[in-house]
């Protein structure tokens, strides 16, 4: 009874009931012009580089008076955020791959931000949206409660990072504005140590509800790479228990992982910023994609490079294999997206100073 009760409360209801119900200690927070307040400071090094390039990319771009604070500390300091942000202050939320029913506790806080903060400029770093099947009817109560809060914050911006969320977003969002721009992390500021090429493969591969690519391929995949000369290593972007306290903190872990990927002859992966950090570190590599559209869409962006191959099965990875491991050693250039691609975030962030 309770629960079906539960289920006819809006969601705008619950999450303010859960901002009065937090106690914690009252601060005056010192905040900035620009504050990022939910920095990913868990053991997720795409998560961590994407917060880690908001801030680079505010700073080299926009201004130097920025400030965040980390994700886990969110509800426990709600308070002192409502208290100390003031109307001008402008609010940044992490990008990624959680924008819909995927990870539905970060949702919440871009809710719970937009419901605290509905005149304030709130910009969302450029998404995934996923609210999978519509004809389920919890995903579209779910759509529809984003839809409601989404659409009463009045300076909202939302970016997507692939055509297909983009062109979502301006289905569902018509009240917000919407941009379309790569994943952040392609302009995450990686100072590439020069390292000799190391005679192995990094296999970096999803272990969750994400994972798309069958076992037996990823063992065949080992055996190839085992019968051309190279030993095959494995290497997650994530590490479950980690709590980072400090922005040194996340960009010594994320450093650490480029690094290894850095000093492999070849990356194999269907993880997106496994895709993405190989190709920022000037490393080949083969992606497979996801259970959704989030490595097609943003490979698109890169899709010309001839450091990076799609594969959709086996065979066409071997093919890729063969092709990368046949070059000789070599350091290839770096390539990058330049920040053109950013032009409408940046020159909307900069009307925000004046």
């Amino acid at each position: 009874m309770r629960n079906r009760i539960k289920r006819y409360i809006p969601i705008e209801w619950k999450l303010y009931l859960k901002y009065l119900y937090q106690t914690s200690k009252k601060l005056n927070l010192e905040v900035a012009k620009y504050i990022l307040l939910d920095f990913g400071n868990y053991g997720n090094a795409g998560d961590n580089a994407i917060g880690l390039s908001i801030l680079d990319f505010v700073r080299e771009n926009i201004s130097d008076d920025i400030c965040c604070f980390m994700v886990s500390d969110f509800y426990h300091n709600i308070k002192n955020y409502k208290r100390s942000i003031g109307k001008d202050t402008v609010i940044l939320l992490s990008g990624g791959g959680n924008l819909g029913i995927s990870y539905l506790q970060y949702e919440r806080v871009r809710e719970t931000v937009c419901l605290l903060f509905p005149k304030n400029p709130v910009i969302i770093f450029p998404q995934t949206m996923d609210f999978g099947d519509l004809t389920n009817s919890l995903n579209r109560r779910i759509l529809k409660e984003a839809q409601r809060i989404y659409s009463k914050c009045s300076n909202l911006t939302i970016c997507a990072r692939e055509k297909q969320s983009y062109d979502w977003m301006r289905q569902y969002f018509p009240c917000n504005r919407i941009l379309l721009l790569p994943d952040i992390v392609f302009r995450y500021r990686y100072d590439r140590m020069s390292f000799e090429k190391e005679k192995k493969v990094i296999f970096c591969f999803r272990t969750d509800g994400e994972k798309r690519v069958e076992d037996d391929t990823i063992v065949a995949l080992k055996e190839f790479v085992r019968k051309s000369g190279y030993f095959p290593e494995w290497l997650d972007t994530c590490d479950k228990g980690l709590c980072f306290r400090s922005e040194d903190e996340c960009r010594e872990y994320v450093n650490h992982k480029i690094d290894r990927l850095s000093a492999a002859k070849l990356v194999v992966t269907d993880r997106l910023h496994g895709m993405i950090f190989a190709y920022i570190s000037g490393t080949p590599c083969i992606v497979f994609p996801n259970n959704n559209h989030k490595i097609r869409g943003v490979y698109q962006w890169i899709s010309a490079s001839e450091m990076v191959s799609m594969a959709n099965h086996l065979e066409e990875a071997e093919k890729a294999l063969e092709k990368y491991l046949a070059v000789g050693a070599q350091n290839p250039e770096v390539e990058t997206i330049s920040n053109d691609s950013f032009e409408n975030l940046i020159r909307l962030m900069r009307s925000y100073n004046t």
